[in-house]
């Protein structure tokens, strides 16, 4: 190959790879603006004692954080916080994989089950909040009157300090269920046949 071929070859993947950033850095400038930037405007907004309405704030340094450290509270709720992910991205994926093996094996009603399961994912988050709000109510929630049924007694779930956690980690599951389902049943059918049924 003679020098000015390379030469050529050379200017071809050069301009190749500027058209490569040129179509990309639309989409990552606009990353940039939509995510990294609230990101870096909390963390310098975290620095100061601005709070919502003010029109103007002072620097204070790192007293939000040395304060936070300091608050019983915020061990806490990170405490709580870190319960409620692990449970529920755990129940969550463990639910999800148990429905796509199930759905998977069906020979019909596939397309039924999955759109059944996959609903609490579109469902909008004030429909879904006020229908968990009537079905944990204390005094006529569906799931206190199964209880008062089987001789148990009913519970205020979503006020209990020891069962309200719980309740949220049950309707996190539920919610991110279906979603991980899709995503295992479209693993599930691009293995071959045979490797399922050897």
């Amino acid at each position: 190959m003679n020098f000015h071929r390379r030469i050529s070859i050379a200017r071809y993947r050069y301009g190749e790879q500027l058209w490569g950033i040129g179509l990309s850095a639309p989409a990552f400038i606009l990353m940039i603006l939509l995510m990294l930037g609230p990101i870096a405007l909390t963390m310098l907004l975290s620095l100061t004692d601005w709070q919502l309405g003010m029109g103007n704030f002072s620097w204070i340094g790192l007293k939000n954080y040395e304060s936070a450290v300091n608050d019983p509270i915020f061990w806490k709720s990170l405490f709580n916080t870190s319960v409620y992910v692990a449970v529920v991205m755990t129940g969550s994926i463990g639910l999800g994989l148990l429905l796509a093996l199930m759905i998977n094996q069906l020979s019909f009603g596939k397309g039924f089950y999955r759109t059944l399961f996959f609903l609490p994912v579109m469902a909008s988050l004030v429909a879904m909040t006020i229908v968990w709000e009537f079905l944990l109510h204390p005094e006529f929630g569906l799931i206190n009157q199964l209880l008062t049924a089987l001789g148990g007694t009913p519970n205020n779930w979503l006020r209990d300090e020891d069962w309200a956690l719980a309740a949220l980690c049950v309707i996190g599951i539920w919610h991110q269920a279906g979603f991980n389902m899709v995503l295992f049943i479209a693993g599930l059918t691009a293995i071959p046949k045979f490797l399922l049924n050897p």
